[in-house]
Formats: C-alpha cells, sequence, structure tokens
C-alpha cells in the first residue's frame, strides 16, 4: 500500500520562431518550477522531456518551515510557470511567490479537486492561528492520497502547459491521458486489494493526518492520529 501511495505520489504566451513558447531555454523547453517533489512528479508525467523542471523542495524537507535560498529565488523569477499544491500547503512560500521581481503564473493543481477539513489537532492549532489571512485554512492538503484527484492535477498542468506552450499543446495532452490510464489502473488495484478487508475492519490510525482522501475514497474509518 505505501508503495503505490509513494508511486502516486497563466496568460497564453505566443509561440517563438521555433515553435516553442518565447523566452523558454535555447533548447525551446519551458521553464517550470514546481513547490514539492510530489508536485513535480506529476508535472514531469506531463511535461516530459519537453519542459525544463525544476522542484523547489528536495524530498522530506518540509514546506511548512521553507526559507528561500539565495537559488531558489533566481529560479522562481526565471520560471514562466509555478505549480503549487495550493491548499494551504506552501504557506511559508506565499511572501516569496507574492513579491516575485517579475509576475509568474502560479498553478494551483488542485484547481476543480473536491476537498475535505483536517481533523487532526496539528492541522486545526495551525489552521485557526492562519484562518484569517488564508482562504483555505483548515482545508486538508493531502489531495493526492485519492488516484482520482492526481487525475485531476494531471489535466489542470496539460492545460496550463499548453496555455504557455501551444505548439507543444497535443503531447501535454496525450501525456496527461496516458497518465490518467495509469492512475485509473492504479484505483482499480487498489479497490481490488482492498475489498480484501471486510467494511468493519477498514479502520486507520496514523502517525500524521494525512490519508483522509484515501479513507473517504475507498471505505476506511481513520480512528485518530498520534501527531
Amino acid at each position: 500500500l505505501v508503495t503505490l501511495l509513494l508511486l502516486a505520489a497563466c496568460g497564453q504566451m505566443p509561440p517563438a520562431e521555433s515553435g516553442a513558447a518565447a523566452g523558454t531555454t535555447p533548447g525551446g523547453k519551458l521553464r517550470v518550477i514546481a513547490t514539492t517533489n510530489i508536485v513535480a512528479d506529476v508535472v514531469r508525467q506531463v511535461g516530459g522531456d519537453t519542459i525544463e523542471l525544476t522542484a523547489l523542495l528536495p524530498p522530506g524537507s518540509d514546506p511548512h518551515s521553507y526559507q528561500a535560498t539565495p537559488d531558489d529565488l533566481r529560479r522562481l523569477n526565471d520560471a514562466q510557470v509555478i505549480f503549487v499544491n495550493g491548499l494551504h500547503l506552501e504557506e511559508a512560500m506565499a511572501p516569496v511567490l507574492e513579491n516575485l521581481d517579475t509576475p509568474v503564473p502560479v498553478v494551483s493543481v488542485n484547481d476543480g479537486v473536491p476537498t475535505r477539513d483536517l481533523t487532526g489537532a496539528e492541522h486545526s492549532a495551525k489552521a485557526a492561528e492562519a484562518s484569517a489571512a488564508h482562504e483555505h485554512a483548515g482545508v486538508d492538503p493531502h489531495t493526492w492520497m485519492n488516484p482520482a484527484n492526481v487525475m485531476v492535477w494531471s489535466e489542470n498542468i496539460a492545460r496550463a502547459l499548453s496555455e504557455l506552450d501551444p505548439a507543444n499543446a497535443a503531447s501535454y495532452a496525450k501525456a496527461a491521458a496516458a497518465y490518467v490510464a495509469e492512475l485509473k489502473q492504479l484505483d482499480g488495484e487498489l479497490r481490488t486489494q482492498f475489498s480484501a478487508i471486510p467494511a468493519e475492519q477498514r479502520k486507520l490510525v496514523t502517525d500524521h493526518d494525512n490519508l483522509g482522501y484515501l479513507a473517504d475514497a475507498y471505505g476506511f474509518t481513520v480512528l485518530g492520529a498520534v501527531i
């Protein structure tokens, strides 16, 4: 199960003379930033070798305690699009993203994803503290725990890349469709695996309040979180 979950882990710009979007790298690639490695994994599935992708945070780092380095600021200011989770996960990044030297489109991959409220005490305390400043406070950002939500991510990413780089729109659409097909297969495999567990026994205790979307999708009850 853990392995499967880990695996599941904007104005339009005119085309340049080379057929790629204006202002791209010398090789004609869009300069793309993804805030977390999870978002970057999905962006890579859609953009492939057609884009120049940078994941801002290294694996295992905490976006809540993010502090921009000089290299981060250089990459962000040089980017043509920034993909974010968008559900209060990158709260520490907000001041940086809002004060770049030049406007850069910031795209939430969760646009259109049905969300759920957080129930864990840790997240609830953070949400209460920041609720006045963030409209998404209290919303569970761990949407990738349901493959159906990542399907929406894929479509959002393909749409944003296509708007910036219309010459490669067909490639983005094809890659997104292929990845959605893989996610549908993953969803089917999960349902088959979980069907072997009697419904009354589908109960979870976790170390962190992050499996709510999985529980909702596959009929589990989260009894609580240690943290």
